[in-house]
């Protein structure tokens, strides 16, 4: 993956993510079964959405620690 790719990387994963949110209000016909569906899962997406911050601050750390990457940081 060339290093311009991981911001778009990003905003495909925001965009996923919307989709995924809005798709789900959807398929819930009242929004008490969508609330009951989030909080019963709620664990294990916050386990997900915490798993994908840490290996996107190391690979954010990995970039950072580069001296030949350093001046394209804050367009990262």
């Amino acid at each position: 993956m060339r290093i311009r790719d991981i911001s778009s990387l990003e905003e495909k994963s925001d965009t996923l993510v919307i989709a995924i949110v809005k798709e789900m209000i959807r398929a819930f016909s009242f929004p008490s079964q969508l609330i009951s569906f989030l909080t019963e899962w709620d664990d294990h997406v916050m386990a997900d959405i915490i798993a994908l911050n840490s290996i996107k601050e190391r690979t954010r750390e990995r970039f950072q620690s580069s001296k030949h990457l350093n001046p394209l940081w804050p367009y990262l």
